[in-house]
């Protein structure tokens, strides 16, 4: 089976949103570990149309590399090659990463005085952080790598599930394909996410803790195996370029409708009537575009390109490394008082360099971290 370089496209092309969406977290109104003197509610453009989608993209394409990299080799070749893939990467990101994000936030965010051989100290250790007011802090914590414990744990089991119901697993991506077609495409997949989000967001708010995030393994994961159940069902791919235009105009709609209801809706004035119509808007929004994004990628990305094949093979490395190294950016920015709104893109775009640099040196000692679940057959 060929390469499928329209898998390689989407996740590369995924990767500058994750920059400009965590850029916009500093500068936006949501929660993060640092934040823009200047934050406003216009940078929460980014976070309205790419936060509802973009880690589910990621989960089915995931999925799909999965099923095509089962086909190279054995279920346990495929196993221990998953383990240095992303456990390798997590451990060191977990180790040397996370703890200037947790020491950003501490000095930004919470207005404490604590230096980074301190973090580290009660980081390494496992001890808490003791407080001005007496209370003690936990600093463990996984931040972005978050992705990296959901993929592998997914990864496991769908390893375990071919390898034990190989004849099961083939007959469910039969017939999930055969129920994707026509306008079940465009129906069934967003009365799914939208069962999920109103039974359970309410009562399980995402938390990006493993064993405690139950809504976002509702969503993330039957979203992982519809990836890798679908990987090599001709028919799904052919709907999904079939009526790639059809769900492009509907995610923009969807988009718009978010962003109209962002802006001018109070946030103390959303009642029950806002959150239903926010809830199906948010279901078609999250569907829609991943099936234009699929379906455009599928058709158009049929050939492999220098700049996908170079990204393809940094990607992971970047991811690692990308959120640390804006943060740290940020915290320098603002100890200088330079992280006004003009700072937003010269941030997203020196992150972007500086995370091309160090990689660039990892390449050349050997010290790469290889994407995960590569798009190869």
């Amino acid at each position: 089976m060929q390469r499928r370089h329209d898998l390689d496209f989407v996740r590369v092309a995924v990767f500058p949103l994750l920059i400009l969406y965590h850029a916009s977290l500093i500068y936006g109104t949501r929660d993060f570990l640092i934040k823009s003197p200047a934050a406003e509610s216009l940078f929460d453009v980014f976070y309205v149309l790419t936060h509802p989608w973009r880690m589910m993209l990621l989960f089915f394409v995931s999925g799909a590399s999965a099923t095509l990299a089962l086909q190279n080799g054995t279920i346990d070749r495929f196993t221990m090659a998953r383990m240095k893939q992303l456990l390798l990467p997590l451990i060191v990101g977990m180790l040397i990463l996370i703890p200037p994000q947790i020491y950003v936030r501490l000095n930004d965010l919470d207005g404490l005085n604590i230096g980074m051989m301190e973090v580290f100290r009660h980081y390494l250790t496992l001890s808490p952080l003791p407080l001005p007011d007496g209370r003690m802090m936990p600093l463990f914590g996984t931040e972005h790598l978050w992705y990296l414990i959901y993929l592998w744990c997914y990864t496991v089991i769908l390893a375990l599930a071919v390898a034990r119901h190989g004849r099961h697993v083939t007959c469910m991506a039969e017939f999930l394909g055969r129920q994707l077609s026509g306008p079940r495409l465009f129906i069934l997949p967003v009365l799914f996410l939208l069962v999920v989000r109103v039974t359970l967001r309410p009562f399980f708010p995402p938390t990006l803790n493993l064993a405690t995030d139950w809504y976002s393994h509702a969503l993330y994961f039957p979203t992982f195996l519809a990836g890798a159940l679908l990987a090599r069902h001709e028919g799904f791919w052919k709907e999904i370029v079939r009526y790639r235009s059809a769900a492009l105009i509907l995610a923009m709609t969807c988009g718009a409708m978010l962003l109209v209801r962002n802006f001018t809706v109070p946030s103390e004035d959303r009642g029950f009537v806002d959150l239903a119509y926010s809830n199906v808007v948010i279901a078609m929004f999250r569907w829609y575009a991943i099936a234009a994004v699929l379906g455009y990628a599928k058709r158009y990305c049929t050939r492999a390109h220098p700049a996908v094949s170079y990204f393809n093979k940094a990607v992971l490395t970047l991811y690692v490394l990308h959120q640390t190294v804006m943060v740290l950016l940020a915290h320098w920015l603002n100890e200088m008082h330079l992280l006004g709104p003009h700072a937003f893109l010269p941030l997203a775009i020196l992150t972007l360099m500086i995370c091309g640099l160090i990689y660039e040196a990892m390449r050349k000692t050997r010290l790469v971290l290889r994407p995960p679940l590569p798009a190869a057959a």
